[in-house]
């Protein structure tokens, strides 16, 4: 509660309007998750070829180039929002390219980490209880199969 005759300022600590924020927060969210998704899904691929620690190494090392380069891409796009000359819209785009960069770090850090540590919770529940193969079953070659002999070769 604010003392008497004092209003409370709309702007956060940083002197930033509260909807900086909540652009930066939702911004932050969702490359988050799309970075995530990255990782995890290149983890899963390799899982069917290496052990848990192994997979979650190779997973940040493969799909790691493209969460920094999508990621840059992004930051410099918003960071690029100062160059307007409207201070609000420049406050916008740094929260958010602080965002992104802050996501782009939890990608390459802890998910693969998190993977590596627990890495048998990205299988289905069928796979976990052994009734799946993990490792993706190839179709024998079908004679006159058309596309799909040409997507193996």
């Amino acid at each position: 509660m604010a003392p008497a005759g004092v209003r409370p300022s709309p702007a956060g600590p940083l002197g930033m309007a509260i909807t900086s924020g909540m652009l930066a927060l939702m911004l932050g969210l969702a490359v988050g998750i799309d970075y995530a998704m990255f990782v995890v899904s290149r983890f899963r691929e390799e899982r069917h070829r290496h052990d848990g620690e192994q997979a979650a190494g190779r997973a940040a090392g493969t799909a790691g180039s493209a969460v920094v380069f999508a990621g840059t891409t992004v930051v410099i796009a918003l960071a690029a929002l100062s160059v307007v000359g409207i201070p609000s819209l420049a406050k916008m785009g740094l929260a958010a390219a602080g965002a992104v960069v802050m996501a782009v770090l939890v990608a390459l850090t802890l998910v693969p980490a998190l993977l590596g540590f627990a890495p048998n919770r990205t299988l289905t529940r069928a796979q976990r209880r052994g009734g799946v193969p993990t490792s993706p079953v190839v179709p024998p070659h079908a004679p006159g199969c058309g596309w799909c002999c040409a997507a193996r070769s």
